[in-house]
C-alpha cells in the first residue's frame, strides 16, 4: 500500500483522528483528574487541619473562660473579707464620731480613740492592717498607719507608691478618687512582701477603700492575691498537660501534628522540639526565625504559611520537604496553636488515583483503537460522497449544491438533514438579501425624514429671519415714496417761483418766505436726515436676506452622491444662519474657524445636516438648562482646527451635562430623553452613521453633568477608501 495514501486517506484520518480524540482526551482527562483530586484532597486535608487548629482554639478558650471564673470567685472571696473588715473598722469610726457629737468627747479624742480601736484590727497572721489618709489632692497626707508609725502626717508622694496596677499611678491617690467618686471601691495594686528570709518582694494587692465624710477619712485596708495568680499558673499548666495529651492523640496526614507556643518563642507543646532553642529554627526560605514568621502569618487573613522543612528520621537535616502549618492566635494566654503537614503527603492519595486512572486510560485507549478502525472501514465511503458535495458547495454556487444520500442508516439521514440545513441556509440567504435591500431603504427613508423634519422645524424660523427685513424694507420704501410725493411739490413750487422771478425780471419781496414756507411743509430737514438712513437700513435688509438665500443655497447643495472636496467652514456657517431662529433665543454663538483648514472630501449635504442636529441639541440643551437655573444667555462655541490628518469640529454648549447612562446610550435609534412629541431619536443616530460609516471619521462625547456637553467630529482629510 503506498505510504503516503495511508496516511492521507479518510479511513485512516478517521482511525487517527478517533484514536487521537480518545488519547488527547485520556491525557487530559488523567490530568485534570490529578490536578482537580489534589486540589481537592490538599483542600479537605488544609480545612481538616483548620478546623483542629480551630477546635482547638475553641477548647482553650472554653478552659479558659472556666479559670477566669474560678478566678473570679476567689477574687470574690476576698473582697467580701475586706469589705467585712471595713465595715468593722467604720462601726468603731461611727462609735466615736457619736461620742463627739453627744459631747461625752472632744473631737481630737474622738478621732484618737477611733484610730486606736482600728489598730487593734489585725489579721491574716499580722501581716494585713487598716490605714487612714485624708482627702488631700493631688496627694494625701497619711493619718494613720500601723506598720510605720512614721509616715503619720507625711505627704504620700514616695515614687514607690506609684504601684496602682492599670494606671501605674500613686496608689493613695487613686484610692481618694475611688472613695470619693463612689463613696467606696476596690483597688489593685502592688506592694512589698516579707518572704520566710525576711525579704521583701513586689506582690499584687486587693484594696477596699471606704469615705467617713464627716472627718474627710478614707479607710482602707489591702490583702494579696498572690496566692490566687499561683492557682491559677497551676491550673494553666494542668491546661498544658491536658493539651498535650490531647495533641498527641491528633493524626493529620501520616506524619502531621499540633503544636504549641508563645510570643516569646517558647516552645510549650511539641512532639520532638520542646527542649530546643527556637531561635536556632531558622526559616530555609526567609532566614528567619520559623516561629517569628508563624507569629507574622497568624495576624494575616490566610493564617497558613508554606515553608521547606527536613523529615525526619529517613531525612533528617535536608530541608527540602515542603510542610504546611495552620495557626491561630489566642491572646489572652499570649498562645499560638498551630498544625503541621507535609504537602507530599497529602498530594500522595492524589497520586495514586491518578495511576488507577492512567491504567484504565490505556484499556480505554486499546478498545478504542480497535473500534475506530472497525468504524472507519464503514464510514469511508459514504463520507467521502458527503466530502465531495461539501466542496462543490464550497467552491460552486451554493443554488445548485446537493447532498448525496448514501451509505449506512446514519449517514443517509446526515445527508438528510445537511440538504435540509442547504435549503435553509438559501431560504436564510435570500431573506437576509431582501432584509438587507429593504435596511437600505429604510435607511433612506430615515434620512430623507429627518432631513424633511428639519427643513420643515426651519421653514417657520427661516421664514421668520426674511420677514424681518422684508418688513423694515417695505416700511422703508412706503417712507420713500410719501418723501418723493413731498420733495416733487416742493420742487414744483420752487420752480414756479423761479419761473416768476425769470419772467419779472426781478425777485419778489416775499421770495424767500415763501420758499421757506414750501420747505417747512414739505419737512425738508427730517427728509435730509431719514432718506439717508431709509436707503442704508434698506441696503442692510437686502444683504441679510440675500445672505439667508445664499446659506438656504449651500444647505440645500445636493451634491454629486460622492465624495467632494469641500469647505467645512462655509457649511457651518450656512447652517449657523439658518438655525438662527432656533438658537437666539437661548444662547449667544461663538465660531472660531480655522481659515487654514483644507479642503476635507465628505458629502456635504448630509455633513451639513450633522450640524443642524448638533446646533439645534445644543439650543434645545441650553433652553432647558437656562430655563431651570439662571435667567441669562447660554454660549455655542463651534470650532474647527486641523490636527495632522483629520480635521476636528467641537460643538460645546453650556446646557446641563448629560448622565453616564444617557452618554451611553446617546447615539443609539430612536433613544431620546425629550418628552414624547418633541425628539425621534433620529438625530444623533444617523450623526453616527454619516461620520462613521459615510465618512470613515468618529463622533465622541465629552460631558460634564451641570456644565455643558462637547461634541467632537473628526473627519479625514484624506480620501479614505
Amino acid at each position: 500500500m503506498n505510504l503516503k495514501f495511508m496516511f492521507t486517506s479518510l479511513r485512516s484520518k478517521i482511525l487517527v483522528a478517533l484514536t487521537g480524540t480518545v488519547l488527547v482526551s485520556m491525557l487530559l482527562t488523567t490530568f485534570f483528574v490529578k490536578k482537580e483530586t489534589e486540589h481537592q484532597i490538599s483542600t479537605l486535608q488544609n480545612k481538616n487541619a483548620q478546623q483542629l487548629v480551630e477546635a482547638i482554639g475553641l477548647t482553650v478558650e472554653s478552659q479558659y473562660e472556666t479559670l477566669l471564673f474560678h478566678r473570679q470567685a476567689l477574687l470574690d472571696q476576698k473582697k467580701e473579707k475586706l469589705n467585712t473588715i471595713i465595715r468593722l473598722a467604720m462601726l468603731n469610726i461611727e462609735e466615736s464620731h457619736k461620742k463627739f457629737k453627744e459631747g461625752l468627747l472632744t473631737e481630737e479624742k474622738a478621732k484618737q480613740k477611733a484610730q486606736d480601736d482600728i489598730k487593734q484590727i489585725c489579721y491574716s497572721n499580722g501581716i494585713d492592717y487598716i490605714w487612714i489618709n485624708d482627702t488631700g489632692r493631688p496627694i494625701p497626707r497619711m493619718i494613720m498607719y500601723p506598720p510605720n508609725p512614721e509616715l503619720n502626717g507625711q505627704l504620700l508622694n514616695n515614687p514607690t507608691f506609684n504601684s496602682a496596677l492599670g494606671t501605674k499611678n500613686n496608689f493613695f491617690a487613686a484610692a481618694v478618687d475611688v472613695a470619693i467618686q463612689n463613696g467606696e471601691g476596690y483597688v489593685e495594686y502592688f506592694w512589698p512582701k516579707p518572704n520566710k528570709d525576711n525579704q521583701t518582694t513586689m506582690q499584687a494587692k486587693l484594696a477596699y477603700v471606704k469615705l467617713f465624710q464627716e472627718w474627710n477619712w478614707i479607710v482602707g485596708t489591702g490583702i494579696y492575691v498572690d496566692d490566687i495568680e499561683r492557682g491559677m499558673q497551676k491550673q494553666l499548666n494542668s491546661i498544658l498537660a491536658t493539651l498535650k495529651e490531647t495533641f498527641s492523640k491528633i493524626s493529620i496526614g501520616e506524619s502531621g501534628y499540633m503544636y504549641l507556643f508563645n510570643s516569646a518563642n517558647d516552645i510549650l507543646i511539641h512532639p520532638s522540639l520542646e527542649l530546643v532553642d527556637s531561635s536556632k529554627l531558622l526559616n530555609p526560605l526567609t532566614g528567619n526565625p520559623i516561629l517569628n514568621d508563624l507569629i507574622a502569618v497568624a495576624k494575616s487573613p490566610t493564617k497558613s504559611l508554606e515553608y521547606i522543612w527536613d523529615k525526619p528520621p529517613t531525612h533528617k537535616g535536608e530541608f527540602r520537604f515542603w510542610k504546611k502549618s495552620h495557626i491561630t492566635y489566642f491572646e489572652p494566654l499570649d498562645w499560638y496553636i498551630a498544625s503541621s503537614v507535609y504537602t507530599d503527603e497529602i498530594e500522595a492519595p492524589a497520586k495514586e488515583i491518578t495511576h488507577y486512572i492512567l491504567l484504565l486510560s490505556i484499556i480505554v485507549l486499546l478498545f478504542a483503537f480497535t473500534l475506530s478502525l472497525l468504524l472507519s472501514r464503514n464510514l469511508t465511503h459514504p463520507l467521502q460522497l458527503l466530502t465531495t458535495a461539501a466542496q462543490k458547495i464550497e467552491y460552486d454556487s451554493i443554488a445548485d449544491a446537493a447532498i448525496p444520500v448514501t451509505g449506512s442508516i446514519e449517514t443517509r439521514r446526515l445527508g438528510i438533514i445537511l440538504n435540509k440545513m442547504l435549503e435553509s441556509i438559501k431560504a436564510d440567504i435570500q431573506t437576509k438579501e431582501e432584509l438587507f435591500k429593504e435596511k437600505l431603504s429604510l435607511e433612506s427613508r430615515l434620512h430623507q425624514a429627518e432631513k424633511l423634519e428639519s427643513v420643515g422645524r426651519l421653514a417657520a424660523g427661516i421664514a421668520h429671519e426674511i420677514n424681518t427685513p422684508t418688513q423694515y424694507v417695505g416700511t422703508n420704501i412706503d417712507f420713500l415714496n410719501d418723501a418723493s410725493t413731498d420733495i416733487s411739490e416742493l420742487l414744483e413750487q420752487l420752480s414756479r417761483l423761479i419761473t416768476t422771478a425769470h419772467n419779472d425780471k426781478k425777485l419778489e419781496d416775499n421770495f424767500a418766505s415763501t420758499a421757506k414756507e414750501y420747505f417747512e411743509t414739505a419737512d425738508w430737514e427730517f427728509l435730509q436726515e431719514e432718506i439717508p438712513k431709509a436707503l442704508i437700513q434698506s441696503q442692510e435688509g437686502l444683504r441679510r436676506i440675500t445672505k439667508i438665500v445664499s446659506a438656504m443655497k449651500n444647505f440645500s447643495h445636493p451634491g454629486s452622491g460622492e465624495l467632494e472636496p469641500s469647505d467645512i467652514n462655509i457649511g457651518i456657517q450656512s447652517t449657523v444662519t439658518l438655525t438662527t431662529n432656533e438658537w437666539k433665543y437661548a444662547a449667544e454663538m461663538d465660531m472660531q474657524l480655522d481659515t487654514t483648514l483644507p479642503l476635507v472630501p465628505c458629502y456635504p449635504d448630509e455633513l451639513n445636516q450633522v450640524f443642524l442636529n448638533m446646533i439645534i441639541n445644543s439650543a434645545h440643551a441650553i433652553a432647558e438648562h437656562t430655563q431651570k437655573n439662571a435667567e441669562n444667555k447660554g454660549l455655542i462655541t463651534i470650532q474647527t482646527i486641523k490636527d495632522g490628518n483629520y480635521a476636528r469640529i467641537h460643538i460645546t454648549d453650556s446646557g446641563g451635562g448629560m448622565p453616564d447612562e444617557v452618554v451611553e446610550r446617546v447615539f443609539e435609534p430612536f433613544y431620546t430623553t425629550k418628552e414624547v412629541g418633541k425628539g425621534t431619536g433620529q438625530g444623533l443616530a444617523i450623526a453616527h452613521d454619516v461620520i462613521v460609516n459615510k465618512h470613515h471619521g468618529s463622533i465622541d462625547v465629552q460631558t460634564d453633568l451641570g456644565r455643558g456637553t462637547t461634541f467632537i467630529i473628526s473627519l479625514p482629510i484624506e480620501r479614505v477608501s
